[in-house]
């Protein structure tokens, strides 16, 4: 009997801290994603509880936010978009806390066509929100059919009119059309970037450096396991056997400085070991290479095969910034910053660079550089991957993805080791001249596709990259060859914007 009784005890503690956590908006003993459009990444993770006597606040990590007190001064130690705390009060209903402190109510046990005092505007008496269970429904999550409710928002005046125009406000309407979706077993499903609430202003949506987005819906949970996970370096780096990557990396500079820089590269994986400790992978990798420079008139280039190992070290502190969560503040070379993340990637960089004040050690001052220059790294196919064109100077630095065949999945269009080994096509631009006849045994014809008031060098060569003739030319030029050995040649053609390379045939 008296095992029954305690038995009976323990059943009914149990239930209630089962019930205690249905419909509560965060389920604090996980990591929860959220994301706007697939492209945009928020993560929640509590950092710190605080127990008061009748109340508890959550902690979410901190981020990097520009100190309100201070021009041109940021704090590692900024709030989260999920706001300044999560507070769960006696009776269950919770409560966040926005930039400005002010305490946005949700009534978690409300029934439908019930409403509440939502949030209330400071220093105003003429504007408040209120909030609304407009249905009650339920919802497959992650393959559970769950029950929801949906909260519904709307801006009343002081006698309790519904509001949808003022005139310094130009984004009412994502006030009024705002919807939270509340489930009972997964917390809030559909949320609000708290922080920021409320939105009186598009452009604190617009600019943002977290990227836009203002209603964020839930993607994955960490306890248990479900949906989306956050990317780490692992990820990133993840290669089998015969995976390739072909990747092009250009630096051009068209109008002021005429140097240009191209790297062709075919990379595949052909074995790999991970150590004991299962820290480090090591890849055996078969190049195929290509590389050309040219500077002010002058050509150089060279190709070449070889193998090389890449080591793969998880626990290295370079991959701390991919291993963070999206919005992490990351050290990263005596800089901080933090990843922004996708559904398959993760980037990193430009304008979201910040060092500590050299007066001030806690402030960080803002860094800007030119080029801007974001480092993108994709799951499975490693990084940095990066784009930068200026339209003035007309200068472009680029590393892309080409091609990749990972395992039966492929992607792009692949070089050819043999065309890489001898000559290069299109390396900036598309076609700038015409090349004929081709085959050819006495004279090569060279033509502009459209007049231009600047000169192009062509420079011929054999496969040996042995230079037999270069010329200068405006728009055309006929190029004497019949002293040539017969067989295969490189012609190379380059100007302050272009350089290409054609095969050619002397018989």
């Amino acid at each position: 009997m008296v095992k029954l009784i305690f038995f009976s005890i323990i059943l009914m503690f149990f239930c209630m801290a089962t019930y205690a956590q249905d419909w509560q908006c965060l389920k604090t003993d996980r990591i929860t994603f959220f994301s706007s459009d697939s492209t945009n990444i928020r993560s929640i993770r509590i950092d710190s509880i605080i127990n008061h006597s009748d109340t508890i606040d959550y902690i979410c990590f901190k981020m990097l936010r520009e100190n309100p007190f201070q021009t041109e001064c940021f704090t590692k130690n900024g709030d989260s978009w999920m706001g300044k705390k999560f507070r769960v009060l006696p009776n269950g209903n919770n409560v966040f806390y926005n930039k400005i402190n002010k305490p946005i109510y949700i009534k978690t046990k409300a029934q439908y066509g019930e409403t509440w005092f939502f949030y209330s505007y400071t220093n105003s008496n003429s504007y408040y929100i209120e909030a609304k269970i407009s249905s009650i429904d339920t919802m497959n999550i992650f393959g559970v059919n769950d029950s929801i409710k949906i909260i519904s928002l709307q801006l009343k005046d002081s006698n309790n009119n519904n509001v949808n125009y003022v005139t310094e406000w130009d984004s009412i309407y994502i006030i009024n059309t705002s919807q939270l979706i509340l489930s009972k077993t997964f917390g809030l499903v559909q949320i609000i970037d708290f922080l920021k609430f409320p939105i009186n202003n598009i452009i604190e949506i617009d600019f943002d450096m977290y990227g836009t987005g203002y209603i964020y819906k839930l993607i994955g949970i960490t306890n248990p396991p479900l949906g989306y996970k956050n990317i780490t370096s692992t990820d990133i780096f993840d290669f089998d056997i015969n995976d390739e990557i072909h990747t092009q990396d250009i630096s051009s500079y068209s109008n002021y400085y005429p140097y240009g820089h191209s790297i062709q590269k075919i990379e595949k994986y052909i074995s790999k070991i991970t150590s004991e400790n299962e820290d480090t992978i090591t890849y055996t990798i078969e190049r195929c290479y290509y590389t050309s420079t040219y500077d002010h008139g002058f050509i150089d280039s060279s190709a070449f095969r070889d193998t090389i190992l890449f080591k793969f070290i998880k626990s290295a502190s370079q991959y701390n910034i991919l291993n963070s969560l999206s919005g992490e503040p990351s050290l990263n070379g005596g800089s901080w910053t933090f990843n922004i993340s996708n559904l398959s990637s993760k980037y990193y960089g430009g304008e979201n660079i910040f060092e500590p004040n050299f007066y001030d050690s806690t402030c960080l001052n803002r860094m800007y550089y030119d080029p801007v220059f974001y480092n993108y790294f994709y799951k499975g196919l490693g990084g940095p991957f990066y784009h930068y064109y200026n339209s003035i100077t007309q200068q472009e630095v680029k590393k892309q993805i080409v091609y990749y065949k990972k395992g039966t999945v492929e992607f792009g269009s692949p070089y050819d080791c043999n065309t890489l080994l001898y000559v290069k096509n299109n390396l900036f631009i598309n076609n700038c001249c015409r090349i004929f006849p081709n085959p050819t045994s006495k004279f090569l014809h060279v033509e502009t596709i459209q007049n231009t008031d600047y000169s192009f060098v062509v420079q011929i060569e054999n496969i040996q990259n042995k230079k037999c003739i270069k010329q200068e030319f405006i728009n055309n030029t006929n190029i004497d060859i019949s002293s040539f050995s017969k067989g295969m040649y490189i012609v190379k053609i380059f100007s302050k914007t272009n350089f290409e390379a054609h095969k050619i045939i002397i018989e």
